[in-house]
């Protein structure tokens, strides 16, 4: 009797899985093809951009990603490409090192450069906070772990980690400490710790900067953070924006900056230099900023009609206005996401009723030469229907 019910039960599981796979096939026809198509320059440029959007007709909508090979749709991707949501260096790393990478999951917190991988955390345990280090050696493959207290930590309300990086035998870590104060005024801290990785101590606690909050003025820094915050870097650069708090008459409140500065930090001179940004670059908003794997600090403005993209030079502690780059006109409503990386700008422009009218851009910084322009549109155009078009990302 046994039997007989196995057989029934394997002949219904048979039954169902079928049943689902044609269901699942015929939905995904249904889907269209979002298709990126060349108006101009060479594909090549498309190689590692990876669109991500929604799709939607009706009440129904989708989620999807398209690159210059096609479109694939999140219910066309496995249980478990569905729990897998690591991509680009993050699930490179992991391929690569798998062992050591086992429950490592933040990408700001790792360093690697030609001999060591090196995985930061901070640990709050207990409002005693601590940073635990694990240290691969690529070419011996031997691990070297060990975790060490962060000086004085009962004086910190907060501990933020920002940044590590290795200078020959030591590791310098950038953490945001919030001092702890019986005034109306909070003291912030940056901290750069230095660590003898070998001797598994802390050598050195030097405060780089330090300014005071209160409910009137939300003082902050923020980290510029390079596009492969894995590589080494000669700086840490920082936003020091001075900001001002405003109380709306629904009880809200209006946050205005009022003085913003770049703050550059030379891992290997323990130095600081600051560059004033202009107030064109900020107002109401933070100033846009993002750090090119080389290093470039690169700002721009950005309205419906064109981009305005500057740089930063430190030795001359100025601004540096490149270029102006005009973009498509869509009739008002539109947003760009803009990326810089590898000396290269990249644009999507998108609106949320476009559909054919989407564009994504590729220019050379430095020569100004246009090197791919397209635009994203779907294979089957039905009534009711349109893409969204959130992000991309350069894997």
């Amino acid at each position: 009797m046994k039997r007989y019910i196995s057989s029934i039960v394997i002949i219904a599981i048979m039954f169902c899985t079928i049943g689902a796979f044609y269901i699942y096939t015929a939905a995904a026809n249904s889907l269209p093809e979002v298709k990126i198509v060349k108006v101009s320059g060479n594909d090549d440029e498309l190689k590692n951009v990876v669109i991500s959007g929604n799709y939607h007709i009706g009440n129904a909508n989708e989620n999807f990603e398209a690159t210059k090979k096609g479109t694939t749709y999140f219910s066309e991707r496995s249980i478990f490409e569905r729990l897998d949501l690591e991509k680009g260096k993050l699930l490179e790393l992991r391929k690569n090192y798998r062992n050591f990478m086992r429950g490592k999951h933040d990408l700001d917190s790792i360093y690697e450069d030609n001999e060591l991988l090196i995985y930061t955390e901070l640990n709050p345990r207990y409002n005693k906070y601590s940073m635990d280090f694990s240290i691969l050696n690529k070419k011996n493959k031997k691990k070297n772990s060990f975790k060490v207290e962060i000086p004085n930590y009962q004086e910190f309300t907060e501990v933020y980690f920002h940044d590590v990086q290795r200078v020959g035998n030591e590791l310098k870590v950038i953490t945001e400490n919030n001092r702890r104060s019986d005034q109306d005024k909070n003291k912030i801290e940056l901290h750069v710790y230095t660590i003898d990785y070998e001797q598994k101590k802390i050598i050195k606690d030097d405060i780089i900067a330090s300014k005071f909050t209160d409910n009137r003025h939300g003082d902050q820094y923020d980290s510029i953070y390079s596009n492969d915050p894995t590589i080494a870097n000669k700086y840490y650069f920082m936003q020091d924006n001075k900001v001002k708090f405003q109380e709306l008459p629904d009880g809200g409140m209006d946050e205005q900056i009022v003085n913003s500065e770049i703050v550059a930090y030379n891992y290997e001179k323990n130095s600081l230099e600051k560059i004033k940004v202009p107030k064109q670059y900020y107002g109401t908003q933070r100033p846009q900023m993002v750090n090119d794997i080389d290093g470039t600090v690169y700002l721009f403005l950005e309205n419906e009609k064109d981009v305005i993209l500057s740089k930063v030079n430190i030795d001359k502690h100025s601004i540096e206005k490149i270029r102006k780059i005009s973009l498509p006109e869509m009739g008002g409503n539109q947003h760009q996401v803009i990326k810089i990386n590898n000396g290269k700008i990249y644009i999507l422009t998108s609106k949320a009723d476009a559909n054919d009218k989407n564009t994504f851009f590729v220019m050379d910084i430095r020569s100004g030469q246009n090197l791919y322009q397209g635009k994203i549109t779907q294979s089957k155009q039905k009534k009711n229907s349109n893409i969204e078009l959130f992000d991309f990302e350069i894997n």
